[in-house]
């Protein structure tokens, strides 16, 4: 994962899927700073990676969006 200044008020998170993926190699989102420099003090606190860091908190808001009632 890459995280590069897009806009002065954005920033883009740039996934690389493993080669084995079905899904597309590569994905982009353009995120908040504050939301990149939060996700930054999180990996920092728990000593991850910031790959490490967005894969797990991924995971966990899936998780969490897998047990709530469809609307």
């Amino acid at each position: 994962m890459t995280a590069r200044r897009q806009h002065s008020d954005s920033e883009m998170l740039t996934f690389r899927m493993p080669e084995d993926a079905p899904t597309p190699k590569v994905t982009t989102f353009r995120v908040d700073p504050d939301l990149l420099d939060r996700l930054d003090a999180y990996a920092a606190r728990t000593r991850r990676s910031r790959n490490s860091a967005v894969n797990y908190l991924l995971l966990v808001a899936l998780d969490h969006l897998d047990e709530r009632p469809e609307p």
